[in-house]
């Protein structure tokens, strides 16, 4: 397990082996062809106060784009760049081992941490798909667990990738993350066979790769454990 510091906080990489990738990555783009995918519309908010003085981003996912009579409008854009499927609608023996085996794995490091092996936990899991076509990315966070549950914070957010973007130049195709109290934005190589974790409230976006001549499929989810008092990222 190794840490490192980024953007004001911690991201967690360990080692994770993902089995039978190739039907993973048919699973997922079979059903990009065989289902007809509708974006969820875009979320926007008024914030009273000053355009030029109030923040790039604000939790959430939102972005400032431009002023009112009544204030500062931020929006999630399209709601966020590329393609995302709940983990749900999938029943292929590699894809449930898959987010099965990153969840026992994350609630491992969190017991071993805690000791809050009877506390309930719950996991809420998608694919992320970024084609090369993509042209918008913008930062956002998980705080809100899932829309079923939006008044529950998310515990742990956690990411690996399945196929990543090649051809990329400079910060092409990099995970970025956003320091929320600087606006400062730095990025990490991420690398396959690799699990990610971090705070859900670590601002991050997918950096786009236009260069590319594959899509980027990521598996993500969000881990819930209510009523924890302690996590991996607190000293």
């Amino acid at each position: 397990m190794k840490v490192i510091k980024i953007a004001g906080s911690k991201v967690i990489e360990v080692p994770f082996k993902i089995k039978d990738k190739k039907n993973i990555i048919e699973a997922v783009e079979t059903s990009l062809s065989s289902l007809t995918y509708v974006k969820p519309k875009a979320r926007e908010l008024i914030v009273p106060g000053d355009f030029n003085e109030l923040p790039n981003t604000i939790q959430g996912g939102l972005y400032k784009i431009g002023k009112t009579p009544e204030g500062t409008l931020y929006s999630s854009g399209n709601a966020g760049p590329g393609i995302q499927i709940e983990a749900n609608i999938f029943f292929e023996n590699s894809i449930t081992s898959l987010f099965n085996n990153s969840y026992q794995l994350v609630v491992d490091l969190h017991n071993k941490n805690s000791g809050e092996y009877s506390l309930p936990k719950y996991q809420h899991s998608w694919f992320f798909i970024n084609r090369p076509t993509n042209r918008e990315a913008g930062f956002h966070d998980h705080i809100k667990f899932n829309s079923s549950f939006p008044h529950d914070v998310t515990t742990y957010t956690w990411t690996t990738y399945i196929q990543l973007p090649d051809k990329c130049k400079d910060d092409e195709g990099k995970l970025a993350f956003q320091n929320e109290r600087t606006n400062e934005i730095e990025t990490l190589e991420v690398k396959l066979n690799t699990l990610y974790i971090f705070p859900a409230s670590l601002l991050h976006r997918p950096n786009l790769s236009p260069n590319s001549s594959l899509s980027r499929i990521t598996a993500a989810a969000n881990i819930l454990i209510p009523g924890t008092k302690k996590s991996l990222f607190i000293d």
